[in-house]
């Protein structure tokens, strides 16, 4: 085994340990010089999601956006955009966070968590109703989701839309 994938597997398994600090010293530590771009793109992914996992997301944007224009893994693509969507939240970028967010719907990649997580970037935006209409499309496909339901029940008491309809959600949750 080359010396790189060697250092490489260490850092996947300490990040499968929750080491991410550790993890980052090993995967950082990594000499790509006889990689493949698949496994420079697996390098970048795990460095992406270590530095998301630190809290370091300007460091992290940087490997996940490179997972992201690979086109190589549709899942990872899917997860990274999921990740940039929660950075961009987190980091009061709701914009960008919607944007990375449509293009997984406008691929067919429809899920709960997406639709609560745009709902919380148009509510960011303070786009209300759009909110409910993105939480409700999370209820449509997961009628249970606490997620969905307590954002909706938020949203609608916060704004006065229909604050029984509201505590109804939060109640249900």
């Amino acid at each position: 085994m080359a010396e790189g994938q060697g250092n490489l597997n260490e850092g996947i398994r300490l990040y499968r340990l929750k080491r991410w600090d550790l993890a980052l010293v090993e995967l950082l530590g990594v000499n790509t010089e006889s990689f493949s771009p698949e496994e420079n793109i697996e390098l970048a992914y795990y460095l992406g999601l270590c530095y998301t996992k630190l809290e370091r997301y300007d460091d992290a944007l940087l490997y996940l956006e490179q997972v992201v224009t690979s086109g190589q893994d549709l899942l990872r693509i899917y997860q990274c955009r999921m990740t940039l969507a929660y950075i961009y939240v987190i980091t009061k970028r709701s914009k960008m966070a919607e944007f990375e967010l449509k293009r997984l719907a406008n691929n067919g990649f429809e899920s709960a968590q997406l639709y609560t997580t745009l709902a919380y970037a148009a509510w960011a935006q303070k786009h209300y109703k759009q909110a409910v209409d993105y939480y409700e499309k999370a209820l449509e496909l997961d009628d249970g989701n606490t997620t969905a339901l307590n954002g909706l029940g938020f949203v609608l008491v916060d704004t006065d839309m229909d604050v029984l309809r509201g505590l109804r959600c939060c109640k249900r949750r």
